[in-house]
């Protein structure tokens, strides 16, 4: 053998099968056997580029030599067989230039033996002879060209011929039990094949693989036989090589199968001498896009992933370990149903459309669809979608349609009932939901009457509207205990009489329940005017300019209208007051308008007059303000001839009174006295004189009149003197004043002696006179604790100097003695 080395991409076309493909490695060097089988070196190929795989390809040395001579035109030669067994013609134009020794020419015998091809390895080979039956596949037709068959069985045996079989060429290839290829023959024409192969090496495990193709160059039919034995020299005859079906028979699911789970498992019957198969899967017939392209080396595959609800179409490929691809297996189609029932309930579902009922059993009309079946439905007034295996599932035969009315219970209670229907297939999809509702009314209705007349009016004419608490109610109305008649919503009357009326309305709701207890209005037409009557006025003649009036109507609930003399009318209410009017003859009208609009037709009035002479009450006379007495007396006059007085002293009541008044033992404090006069009539002086004044007490000075020294002396020499002082007051005697001044001293003057307070005051006091000498007049003065200071008190005495006193004496001694 001779090894060759060649990078990546020079390669044998079944270099993949030989189990050699990939393997990065180094650049060989090409070897030669010696005469005595030893294999010698022979100088390396030109280095191909570092950093590439690199594959191995062996091929036999009568091969390789069969190479070599193709090249050098040298008989024995097979070029074909050459490049097919991976000895390229790029590697063998190096070969050739390594050879020639970088391009100086050598003879053919000396690249021969440069390569170990000598003149006698053409005489180590041999010949192989054989024929090659195409056997069809029991109970089909055979293949047609224009349709080709659906279905393929294992082969009989029976042989056919090229032209039904649809081969076109031929081809027979040699190969090493190794895998690696040693010769094959140029195609033949399928009905003409030639069936000896020559220049084979010699060697015992020789596989030959014959195929017959179609003019696509695919493999229709297949046959092969390993373990023969090439002699040299000589002819080997192996007899038949049955060629058998190529192309793949599908098995499963069969063809326009429906299938209800996109996850599909796909088979199709073995093929002898297949490695491997591609499946192809696409939604066109054409296969011009494809959903899956795979191969796999069993003859069935499994999807991976869920296919989509739609139609497929399928088929699959052979191919062998020597790159041989069969034809495509006729496609067959599936229709993959993986979606959840469809849901094809119409909306109104419930009891043919109807918005109510009074029925607590209604009819539903559900419908859904599934080409691989509707296992079952659920039919709830839960909205929340139910489990695959909760309860409450009712099972269907898995029709692809179903259609079909249910009787269904509503829940208790009435009010809007929402009921949701589901359909699920047999592998538990649930379909989407489909709701509706209806109202479940068994109740009566009931009439609201709401709008009518006042329940007292005058109006002649009167208007009701009402409604029904049930939707769709029809209406009936009497008036008065008359006949019902139908009424629809708003009703109207006209020209009614006085008096009591009673309107009356019922309700028939959509089930035909009459309402059993009507509504009822009744009310009252009143077309009676009121009549005032003025309950409260001024005296007929009064001084007030001012007036007060109170007035009530016969009829509750009446509205009035005032006016005073020509003035404007007003609405007023009792009572109602006038101010600032002026003197002379008023008259005050008010008419009344009842709660219903009746006006009175005759206003009440009243006339009144206002003299507005002045009274002139006026004080004459009163106390001084401050006063220092308890008693007060007072004179007033009024210049209304004939008027009498009443009067009131601070908070007390007026009471009659005549001037002039006086009043005793009054206590200290402010006073106010008011008096008012009263004319003829009886009118009050509205503007009472009044006078405020104040009694402040002042301390009384008791002091007697002679309190110097007692009295008891009216001279004296000495400059002290004493005196007899005394004082009262209510509110506490706090200091005395003692000067020869007369002037009337401050409270606040510094002479003033301080003494504890207290109400009675009785001291005697020294007093210092001043000088000279001569009559002395003391005066003294008390003050309380609001520093009032009470009135004067004075005494005189007679200061004298001593020594004219003794010589008074001494002189009216001689005059007594000289009298004598």
């Amino acid at each position: 053998m001779i090894s060759v080395t060649f990078p990546a991409h020079v390669r044998a076309q079944d270099a993949g099968k030989s189990g050699l493909a990939d393997e990065p490695i180094t650049l060989g060097q090409l070897t030669k056997n010696d005469s005595q089988g030893s294999e010698k070196a022979v100088p390396s190929a030109t280095k191909e580029p570092s950093g590439q795989s690199k594959v191995v390809v062996e091929i036999p040395r009568s091969q390789w030599c069969q190479c070599v001579r193709a090249l050098l035109n040298v008989e024995g030669g097979n070029i074909a067989g050459c490049v097919a067994s991976g000895a390229s013609e790029e590697k063998l134009r190096i070969f050739k230039e390594r050879g020639a020794g970088g391009g100086q020419s050598k003879t053919t015998s000396a690249l021969l033996a440069f390569a170990g091809c000598s003149e006698k390895e053409n005489e180590n080979v041999g010949s192989l002879s054989f024929d090659i039956q195409w056997q069809g596949r029991p109970g089909s037709p055979l293949p047609s060209k224009a349709e080709p068959t659906v279905q393929r069985a294992e082969p009989s045996g029976a042989a056919i011929s090229c032209e039904d079989s649809g081969i076109s060429t031929v081809e027979a290839t040699l190969y090493h039990a190794s895998g690696s290829k040693l010769a094959a023959a140029v195609p033949w024409r399928c009905s003409n094949p030639i069936g000896t192969l020559n220049n084979i090496p010699a060697s015992s495990k020789i596989r030959i693989v014959v195929t017959g193709k179609n003019s696509s160059g695919l493999v229709l039919y297949r046959g092969e036989q390993a373990g023969i034995a090439i002699t040299y020299g000589k002819t080997t005859a192996i007899g038949s090589i049955p060629a058998l079906p190529f192309t793949p028979t599908l098995s499963a699911p069969t063809d326009a199968s429906l299938l209800p789970s996109g996850h599909i498992s796909f088979s199709w019957a073995g093929i002898s001498g297949t490695t491997s198969y591609r499946i192809q899967i696409s939604e066109s017939p054409q296969f011009t896009q494809t959903t899956i392209d795979t191969n796999t080396s069993s003859p069935s595959y499994e999807t991976g992933r869920d296919l989509a609800s739609r139609v497929y179409y399928w088929r699959v490929m052979a191919k062998d370990a020597f790159n041989n691809s069969s034809d495509w297996s006729p496609p067959w189609s599936i229709t993959v149903d993986a979606d959840p029932p469809i849901n094809t309930t119409a909306d109104n579902f419930i009891n043919k459309g109807q918005k109510i009922t009074s029925s607590p059993t209604v009819t539903l009309a559900i419908s859904a669809t599934k080409k691989t079946g509707v296992a079952a439905y659920y039919i709830s007034e839960q909205p929340k979608k139910p489990a695959a295996r909760a309860s409450g599932w009712v099972s269907l035969p898995s029709p692809a349609s179903y259609s079909a009315e249910i009787r269904y219970a509503l829940s208790k209670g009435d009010g809007t009932k929402k009921i949701s229907v589901w359909f699920k297939d047999a592998r538990g999809r649930l379909s989407r939901v489909k709701s509706g509702s209806i109202m479940l009314d068994t109740s009566f209705p009931h009439t609201t009457i709401t709008a009518h007349p006042a329940e007292l009016t005058n109006s002649l004419s009167a208007s009701f509207s009402y409604s029904s608490s049930k939707p769709g109610s029809t209406f009936q109305c009497q008036l008065d205990g008359g006949a019902y008649t139908a009424c629809s919503g708003t009703t109207s009357y006209q020209g009614l009489a006085p008096g009591i009326h009673i309107f009356t309305v019922k309700a028939t709701d959509a089930g035909n329940h009459i309402e059993t207890n009507p509504a009822s209005f009744a009310w009252t037409i009143d077309t009676t005017p009121p009549h005032t009557t003025i309950t409260s006025q001024p005296l007929s003649w009064t001084n007030l300019t001012s007036a007060h009036f109170s007035f009530s109507s016969s009829k509750s609930g009446s509205t009035f209208q005032c006016r005073l003399d020509a003035a404007s009318v007003t609405q007023c209410a009792s009572p109602l007051d006038y101010a600032g009017l002026s003197g002379g003859s008023h008259t005050f009208t008010v008419v009344a308008t009842d709660a219903i609009g009746n006006i009175e037709p005759t206003p009440a009035h009243y006339t009144w007059t206002i003299d507005t002479t002045p009274f002139g009450t006026k004080i004459t006379s009163q106390p001084t303000n401050p006063s220092n007495s308890k008693n007060a007396s007072f004179t007033f006059v009024s210049k209304k001839e004939g008027a009498t007085f009443r009067c009131a002293l601070d908070s007390s009541s007026f009471s009659a009174c005549t001037t002039p008044l006086s009043y005793s033992g009054l206590n200290e404090s402010t006073h106010t006295f008011r008096v008012k006069a009263i004319d003829g009539l009886g009118n009050e002086d509205q503007t009472p004189a009044q006078y405020t004044w104040e009694i402040n007490m002042l301390p009384i000075n008791t002091t007697p009149p002679n309190f110097i020294n007692r009295g008891g002396a009216y001279f004296t020499h000495e400059s002290l003197v004493k005196l007899s002082i005394s004082a009262t007051s209510e509110k506490g005697v706090t200091g005395y004043y003692a000067s020869e001044n007369p002037a009337k001293p401050d409270a606040s003057d510094e002479g003033w002696v301080k003494i504890p307070s207290s109400q009675e005051y009785s001291r005697v006091v020294e007093y210092s006179l001043s000088e000279p000498t001569g009559k002395k007049r003391v005066y003294v003065w008390f003050k309380d604790e609001t520093g009032n200071i009470s009135n004067v008190q004075s005494d005189t005495i007679y200061k004298f100097n001593s020594i004219y006193l003794i010589a008074i004496f001494t002189l009216l001694q001689v005059v007594i003695i000289l009298a004598r």
